[in-house]
């Protein structure tokens, strides 16, 4: 099946097709070709195209002006950019970005290039023509994931074995706080500029994968998100990498010294949020997250908890 949804895209002579590890969300393949390598990924059901490709539109042209890599899409025969297959599955390609997708833990050099990317790619996003349509409205709405985790605890399809008295516990006296966390307003992002979406090229980012977050929302929470990903090793922020990732920020956007605690409180807040995702995800039996082994999400529930805790006590 795959090489015939290739070939919707005029890719011929399929050498292979191997699916990528570590997507916790699309099914994605990396297809090698005579012509070249491509990336075939299959959306969830619950995407709306005609979003992705009014982002698309948006986004395309400015990286193209600034001169920053992303996923250049591939189109069918008829024009279009999505395959919808009999299952009513769709589908879209692009061209395989090259360069290095890093992993942690990453140098100070490596982190300061990661917030001078960041900060670089939050300028070129305020020139937009246009605001994005949110293809997930209610990301980093903090509110909305603890409806959704009350909910759950109260629904027929509460999976009792998942749950954790701990979890649970941090949940019920963190949740005042991080609602009360201040946004930075509304700025367009990026929406999920985590280490593996963030390419690089002689030790400076190039570009960024993974567009389909692409949003207004909260700047110092996409900062900190960033540095959850970058700065953290064995479950511990590494200060010197955080503040290296700040400082490569402020070079690149013009951002006040006053970001340092900003982006420390909304580290806080999107610590506690993903672990209300990942737990949520585990006793509703919903299965966003994909369960990567038995107790996958509960375990990195788990995870986040006790970075938030060092976070705090450090």
């Amino acid at each position: 099946m795959i090489t015939d949804i290739c070939r919707e895209f005029t890719i011929k002579d399929i050498i292979s097709a191997t699916p990528f590890a570590g997507g916790n969300i699309n099914d994605t393949y990396l297809i090698e070709s005579p012509s070249g390598r491509y990336v075939l990924q299959r959306l969830q059901k619950k995407m709306d195209c005609s979003k992705l490709q009014f982002n698309y539109k948006l986004y395309s042209k400015v990286c193209e002006s600034e001169g920053i890599l992303y996923p250049k899409w591939l189109s069918l025969r008829d024009g279009g950019f999505f395959f919808t297959d009999k299952d009513g599955c769709d589908w879209r390609m692009y061209v395989y970005l090259e360069g290095d997708v890093l992993s942690v833990p990453l140098s100070e050099e490596q982190c300061y290039a990661c917030g001078y990317g960041l900060g670089r790619l939050h300028k070129v996003l305020n020139v937009l023509p246009d605001k994005p349509m949110a293809v997930y409205p209610h990301l980093h709405d903090i509110d909305y994931y603890y409806g959704q985790y009350v909910d759950a605890l109260s629904g027929k399809n509460l999976c009792e074995e998942s749950r954790d008295k701990i979890i649970e516990e941090t949940i019920r006296t963190m949740i005042p706080k991080v609602s009360s966390v201040p946004d930075a307003g509304e700025s367009v992002i990026h929406g999920d500029a985590k280490i593996s979406n963030i390419l690089f090229q002689n030790g400076k980012v190039t570009g960024f994968l993974d567009w389909d977050t692409l949003m207004t929302g909260s700047v110092n929470e996409e900062i900190a998100d960033c540095i959850r990903s970058c700065c953290v090793s064995d479950n511990s922020l590494d200060n010197a990498a955080f503040r290296a990732l700040i400082n490569g920020y402020r070079d690149a956007s013009g951002a006040g010294e006053d970001i340092t605690d900003k982006v420390a409180a909304s580290f806080e807040k999107i610590c506690f949020e993903l672990a209300l995702r990942y737990y949520t995800d585990a006793i509703s039996g919903e299965n966003h997250f994909k369960e990567k082994y038995p107790g996958y999400r509960v375990t990195r529930a788990k995870e986040l908890i006790e970075l938030l805790t060092h976070f705090q006590e450090s």
